[in-house]
């Protein structure tokens, strides 16, 4: 039967600026990060996430953050906004870190498969099956990806690389230590433990031929890179300095074992924490000690330029890389798991209570619809008016707002009222101009909160009563505020209208944009004459959307006011069916489940003129479980479940037992009775075909047999 295994995944989650031209990784597990915030830091975002694993699951590129969640699915979040953008099953049990590039992201499962994704839409790339019984996280270099593969029942272990863009491995395997650690890897070498687990090994990222060895006649358990040297710790507590290039010791050094984690390295120093609580810093150049401390450290620790940053619980601690003193601390909303990593100004971590979380330096939580309200020209016999402005609430948490002004002419309303996460409110701004001069004037409205505030200008004109009246200038509004629609795959295509108005009498422009696949913004640019008004669409890509509840933002712009809107979209997706198309060939081990490759083994055959296959094939084409009971006196018998729909059938006989949920069990009879071959079971297709209403096809000009049916849809599937 089906066993629950212990999930141990190693996280790096990292968020890049628009600036920054490539992703902050950190592929030789040196705990390097690019960390310039500083206190006091607000909560950006958080996601529940129902991840299963003592190390977090995440890896980012700067734009998306892959996520493990449960066993059998990823879920890809928008790093900027934390809002779902997408939802995929992995083809079985993810038990580490997805890994990413620019547009590809990558997971690992227990059967040795490596499954990889299109990013922005969330489309399997590709799918291979590398034959071993575990793979480790993958690790991107130069030219290749770079993983392990063990082997359990030898316990031996080899690294390999693969072509990301062609989904092929490249070169040859290595054999290497036996371990779950991934490699390491510097700018040209990439780095494991030897197979006796006491050396390194060094490859070559560009030729994928073994550079040097270095035995150190010592357990390694641990390996990191940067700066030009490779650190190695042991379960002694030795500790070596390795020159990249050459293999040579640059220097030894010791500490009261074991090290619990890699070495962190920083531009000039190495930190060690060692089991009895104990974080050694040593200078990189030539191993002097430079300090120690008596910390509980809970995780590896991490350096930027600006700090030695240590967890302990929820505690991150901010520390002077010369001294080891503490300069800062902030105190996350809960426990951690594994390392919070920061990145320029902005922190993100996983918690025990299941929410990926981004804290920000203070200072983003407000934005405003615009900077600069132009009232326009202001007749001295009516010289009243009013007009408003949109506050938004960017952060995680509740913002209390004041709003005032330093011109007695301009009074706002709503002063000092809170919004909760990611909302707005409209302020109206009202002006009396009845004691100003004739021409122009110029006032101010400031909304502050606690960690900033915001001047936005006010301009008008008050112009006598008998001088021509300039045309007003245009000034957008949203007649939609939100969007919420449901809906469901293969149930017809969910849309939305977003009317905009011009209450001004000079034209305007705008543009509108969603930056999450499964909404599609139709006319998303236009002009608007004043006084009018117009509309664009908002339509919803089904099978791009998750089940269950998904959230993104339509931002709308215009150019001439300089005013900026967000309306939120809530799209509630229930279960619908799921089309799956199996294609095989008689005789052949290659199959097509849609348009991934994959294996079927033994071959289809025919058999009494009936086209017999292996049961296992509908456990990955149906995203079925397959559970085998085996008993002494009587035959095996199997149970294929996909979600409420259940197959149970005794291994020899020509019967099938099908349920689907809490409805009546019914028998169907096969062609022909079911056997081993090769050790694995074999089944008629047409009689799995008959039990899921399904339709086979087969050809008997080329011998292609096609599997053609609906599903319902699962929960895991989007």
């Amino acid at each position: 039967m089906k066993k629950s295994l212990l999930l141990l995944i190693v996280f790096s989650v990292l968020f890049v600026s628009p600036a920054i031209a490539e992703p902050p990784i950190d592929p030789g597990n040196s705990g390097s990060v690019n960390f310039i915030g500083r206190e006091p830091m607000t909560m950006r975002w958080k996601r529940h996430v129902d991840y299963d694993t003592e190390e977090l699951p995440c890896a980012t590129n700067g734009k998306h953050v892959l996520v493990v969640s449960g066993q059998y699915s990823v879920v890809c979040l928008d790093a900027e906004t934390g809002n779902q953008l997408w939802k995929r099953q992995t083809v079985d049990y993810v038990k580490y870190t997805p890994c990413v590039t620019s547009t590809i992201g990558l997971v690992t499962s227990k059967l040795g498969y490596i499954q990889a994704f299109d990013l922005e839409r969330g489309e399997q790339k590709f799918l291979i099956n590398l034959g071993f019984d575990e793979l480790t996280t993958p690790v991107i270099g130069e030219n290749y990806v770079f993983l392990k593969g063990l082997n359990h029942i030898a316990r031996t272990s080899s690294v390999m690389a693969i072509d990301l863009y062609k989904g092929k491995v490249v070169g040859k395997y290595i054999q290497c230590g036996y371990s779950l650690e991934p490699p390491v890897l510097s700018q040209k070498e990439a780095f494991t433990v030897t197979p006796d687990r006491k050396g390194i090994q060094a490859i070559s990222q560009s030729t994928l031929l073994m550079m040097w060895t270095k035995n150190l006649d010592d357990e390694v358990t641990h390996i990191s890179t940067r700066m030009n040297h490779v650190v190695a710790v042991c379960r002694s507590g030795n500790i070596y300095a390795i020159e990249n290039a050459t293999g040579n010791i640059v220097w030894k050094s010791s500490v009261a074992g074991p090290v619990d984690w890699p070495a962190t390295i920083s531009v000039d120093h190495v930190i060690v924490c060692s089991g009895s609580n104990k974080v050694h810093s040593f200078r990189l150049s030539d191993g002097t000690q430079l300090w120690e401390k008596h910390w509980p450290v809970t995780v590896q620790p991490q350096s930027s330029r600006a700090y030695d940053i240590f967890c302990f619980g929820k505690t991150m601690s901010f520390h002077d890389p010369k001294n080891g003193e503490k300069l800062w601390q902030l105190e996350l909303p809960s426990e951690t798991i594994g390392q919070p990593i920061p990145f320029l100004d902005q922190i993100f971590a996983a918690t025990r209570a299941n929410k990926i979380i981004a804290l920000r330096t203070a200072g983003f939580e407000i934005s405003l619809s615009s900077r600069k309200l132009d009232l326009g020209s202001i007749p001295s016999n009516n010289p009243y008016g009013m007009t408003q402005l949109t506050v938004r609430n960017n952060s995680g948490e509740p913002q209390q707002i004041f709003t005032s002004s330093s011109s007695p002419w301009i009074s706002v309303s709503h002063n000092g009222f809170e919004i909760m996460p990611f909302e707005q409110v409209d302020v109206a701004v009202e002006f009396d101009m009845h004691s100003l001069t004739l021409g122009e004037s110029q006032g101010d409205v400031i909304v502050a909160w606690n960690n900033g505030s915001i001047k936005v200008d006010v301009l008008a004109k008050k112009i006598g009563e008998k001088e021509i009246i300039p045309p007003k200038p245009g000034f957008l509004s949203l007649g939609t505020t939100e969007i919420k629609l449901e809906g469901r795959l293969n149930m017809g295509t969910p849309l939305a209208s977003i009317t905009l108005f011009n209450k001004g009498e000079l034209p305007v422009s705008y543009n509108a944009k969603s930056e999450v696949p499964w909404v599609v913004v139709g006319k998303s640019s236009g002009r608007i004459y004043g006084n009018t008004s117009t509309y664009f669409t908002a339509t919803i890509i089904n099978d791009l959307a998750s089940i269950g509840e998904n959230t993104a933002e339509i931002y709308v712009t215009c150019p001439e006011t300089g005013q900026s809107f967000i309306v939120p979209v809530k799209y509630i997706r229930n279960l619908g069916r799921t089309h799956v198309i199996l294609q095989m060939r008689i005789g052949s081990t290659v199959g097509y489940l849609g348009q991934t490759k994959i294996r079927i083994r033994p071959e289809p055959f025919i058999e009494n003129s009936s086209i017999i296959v292996p049961l296992e094939i509908f456990k990955l084409a149906l995203d079925a479980t397959l559970d085998e009971y085996e008993y002494t006196f009587e035959p095996t018998y199997y149970v294929l479940q996909r979600g409420d729909i259940k197959i149970t059938h005794r291994l020899g006989e020509s019967r099938v037992f099908i349920q689907e949920g809490a409805g009546e069990t019914k028998e169907m009879l096969l062609p022909c009775p079911s056997r081993l071959v090769n050790g694995r079971p074999v089944v008629p297709l047409l009689g799995i075909a008959m039990a899921l209403r399904g339709e086979m096809i087969h050809s008997q000009m080329d011998g292609r047999v096609t599997l053609d049916v609906f599903l319902p849809e699962l929960p895991a599937q989007r």
